[in-house]
């Protein structure tokens, strides 16, 4: 999967999230940057058409159904 990503990342995506469920970490990969891990409370980076808006790792967690 990080493969992906880093594919999308290299050919113009702007963003890319991998989200591991196990462990509750997010880890954001953005165009010539090193890949950052994130935990819970962090914010996490968005897109600049986003403007204001705060997501963090929490909210990403809260949204979804593990069940």
């Amino acid at each position: 999967m990080i493969r992906k990503i880093t594919f999308c990342i290299k050919n113009g995506a702007k963003l890319g999230y991998f989200i591991d469920t196990e462990d509750q970490l997010i880890t954001v990969f953005q165009p010539n940057q090193l890949p950052e891990v994130k935990e819970k409370p962090d914010i996490l980076p968005v897109l600049p058409v986003l403007g204001s808006w705060q997501l963090t790792v929490s909210d990403i967690f809260s949204w979804l159904n593990f069940a």
